[in-house]
């Protein structure tokens, strides 16, 4: 990517925040970024991780603001990682006063599916290309899997990953979208929601998760389950994600880096490392395929199915089974 006089604005500096300014700033050269988050202590790490002196070097602009007082700009990126509550109002806030070329979303792109479809309206009248950050769809290892299941004339398949206090309601997003990825983005739908009769809290202050069982199918028959299970006796087992079609068999465990691929016609069996990227590698590079328009991400539109399904169940179900009156459902 040609990096020279791209202006870029990151708003939100939390994690995923964090790794996308660190990627740009491995990576890129004589850009211009702007970061915009609440919080100073924020700002006084980025400082004292790289030091003045690396952004000297690199002839990297970098300035930081603590609000969306800001007019008049024209970003050829705006990546967005702040929580879904404010997501909305945060990419309105922007548009209205700035142009903006390219916007990277993460996930829950929004809070609900009312305000999902206000941004995808918002981002058709600016006529913004846009993605979310849906990241697995760029892993090498799932890219692999893809293309071995094109070569094979049925691509129906069964997906399962159970795993042990993984934050179901937050991540199962990542799940569902990597299935649609192989299944050719076909329409998926509820097929057992077995999630617990209770609402649990998130990591995150103020926001809900969910555990238990869940499960989808789509239109070619493929199905997907989903597990959050509570029980310490699949502590050891879990946090495997298998794919199953009816020649061959994919087992993908990501903490150890490894794949497992069995070919069910002549038995055989392979075992494949593979490098699980971390974001601080993934954001440059897809900045890249963005502009090449070569990224597997999906778009606002694309997504619109999922996120209706998904959003739409979820927040039903904190909202019916929550201990709390009028609550309002929260998930990140």
């Amino acid at each position: 990517m040609n990096s020279s006089k791209l202006n870029i604005c990151i708003i939100g500096l939390g994690n995923i925040g964090f790794y996308h300014l660190y990627s740009i700033v491995k990576y890129a050269k004589n850009i211009k970024i702007l970061v915009i988050d609440r919080k100073k202590k924020n700002f006084i790490k980025i400082i004292q991780f790289f030091g003045n002196k690396h952004f000297n070097v690199k002839k990297i602009s970098l300035n930081f603001r603590y609000n969306l007082d800001f007019s008049d700009e024209i970003f050829d990126f705006l990546l967005i990682s702040t929580t879904s509550d404010n997501r909305y109002s945060i990419i309105q806030k922007v548009l209205k006063k700035n142009k903006v070329k390219n916007i990277l979303v993460e996930k829950i792109s929004a809070a609900n599916f009312k305000e999902y479809k206000n941004i995808l309206n918002l981002l058709k009248i600016k006529k913004i290309t846009n993605h979310i950050n849906f990241s697995r769809r760029e892993y090498k290892v799932y890219n692999y899997i893809y293309k071995k299941l094109r070569k094979l004339r049925s691509q129906k398949i069964n997906l399962k990953f159970i795993g042990f206090n993984w934050n179901l309601a937050s991540n199962i997003f990542h799940f569902v979208d990597l299935f649609a990825y192989l299944n050719s983005d076909n329409k998926i739908y509820i097929r057992r929601n077995e999630l617990d009769k209770k609402v649990y809290k998130s990591p995150r202050k103020n926001f809900h998760e969910l555990k238990g069982r869940i499960s989808f199918y789509n239109n070619k028959g493929s199905t997907i389950v989903c597990e959050d299970d509570k029980r310490n006796s699949i502590k050891n087992k879990s946090n495997l994600l298998t794919i199953d079609h009816k020649m061959i068999k994919f087992v993908i465990n990501e903490k150890k880096n490894l794949l497992i691929e069995h070919n069910k016609k002549n038995g055989t069996i392979n075992k494949k490392k593979f490098i699980m990227p971390y974001q601080s590698d993934l954001t440059y590079k897809t900045m890249s395929k963005i502009l090449r328009r070569k990224a597997n991400l999906p778009s606002y539109l694309k997504s619109l199915k999922m996120h209706k399904m998904l959003l739409t169940a979820l927040i039903s179900h904190i909202s019916k089974y929550s201990n709390k009156k009028n609550v309002i459902p929260r998930i990140t």
